[in-house]
């Protein structure tokens, strides 16, 4: 019997990019919601906006309509090609597909939000650092690791189904306590007498090292606050999300 193993978060390809769209993302009105309450960060700022990992930038239009030159980028075709479309209509608005580790427009931004992200390392926050022009801000949201540790781990979908001669199990299981996403789905196809396992495993950075990254990059002052702009605590806070801007002074 041969087994393959298959890494299933693989941005950029299309296939991938197209079947994420249905169910990597947040619910939009939750997307519109977080967009809506970070403009009272915005408007203490300047007016030129780059989202890091746009994806669909759905959420855009709330800052488009309120007068913010928005520039997404993301390493996908597939959501730039999707970016473009559901945001024609405003001229302040522009897209292109960029791997933030490779960029190098320097002082061009005064904001830079990455929303929502995976994990973040040195050489995009350096990047991110010369992007901004002096006084500028980025806006990085986090998820508070203190949110879920009084909760026990738990498992759903974990169920057994048949079809076309193809066994399928999905596992996902999330960690409160660690922050560790595992997701694996194995199909045994006894038609051709093979076990293919997909899987993700991906931890979020924690508090400590995202705030030496941007300290390290250059940013000279470090802020964490809740999506509206209030000071978020770190320690007993039970906020799910919550944002961590470097100013570049």
């Amino acid at each position: 019997m041969k087994i393959n193993r298959e890494c299933m978060l693989r941005y950029g390809d299309e296939d991938f990019d197209k079947d994420y769209i249905n169910w990597g993302f947040d619910d939009v009105d939750e997307q519109i919601f977080i967009a809506t309450q970070m403009l009272s960060i915005f408007e203490r700022h300047g007016s030129d906006i780059i989202d890091i990992a746009c994806g669909l930038s759905r959420y855009h239009k709330v800052w488009l309509q309120n007068g913010y030159n928005v520039t997404g980028i993301d390493l996908s075709e597939t959501f730039i090609e999707q970016s473009k479309q559901s945001n024609r209509d405003f001229p302040n608005s522009n897209y292109f597909v960029q791997d933030i580790n490779n960029i190098n427009n320097n002082n061009q931004f005064d904001i830079a939000t990455w929303i929502d992200p995976i994990e973040i390392t040195a050489k995009p926050v350096r990047n991110i650092f010369q992007l901004l022009r002096s006084g500028g801000v980025f806006i990085y949201e986090m998820w508070n690791e203190n949110y879920g540790k009084h909760k026990h781990r738990y498992t759903f979908n974990k169920t057994w189904s048949l079809e076309n001669g193809i066994y399928k199990l999905i596992r996902h299981e999330y960690n409160n306590a660690t922050s560790t996403i595992e997701h694996e789905e194995t199909y045994i196809n006894t038609n051709t007498d093979e076990v293919t396992i997909k899987y993700i495993n991906s931890q979020t950075v924690s508090t400590h090292c995202t705030r030496e990254l941007l300290i390290a990059a250059g940013f000279d002052r470090i802020e964490m606050t809740t999506w509206d702009g209030k000071p978020f605590d770190p320690i007993d806070d039970t906020t799910k999300r919550f944002l961590m801007i470097g100013h570049k002074d």
